[in-house]
């Protein structure tokens, strides 16, 4: 049986961290620092949040609202040392 670690953020496309786009920040952190081997983002194109409005992946939202992405990524322990991670 193989371990596999999963990690899943959930942040808002645009969002920033000390000026810097969240996103890659998170994939510096993950594959510089963490030697996590692979990572795949998916973008949310409709949902709605605890007041039930609905926000939509169209071309006129997609200009003036960021969509929630998330992100996860799979690691088992294996395939990272066979790939010299």
């Amino acid at each position: 049986m193989k371990t596999v670690t999963i990690a899943r953020t959930y942040i808002k496309e645009g969002d920033k961290v000390q000026g810097y786009n969240l996103m890659q920040e998170i994939f510096r952190l993950l594959h510089g620092e963490k030697k996590v081997c692979g990572v795949t983002v998916f973008r949310g194109v409709a949902g709605f949040g605890s007041k039930g409005e609905v926000h939509a992946d169209d071309l006129l939202h997609s200009m003036s609202t960021y969509l929630r992405s998330s992100g996860s990524t799979t690691t088992p322990k294996s395939s990272c040392r066979a790939s010299g991670r």
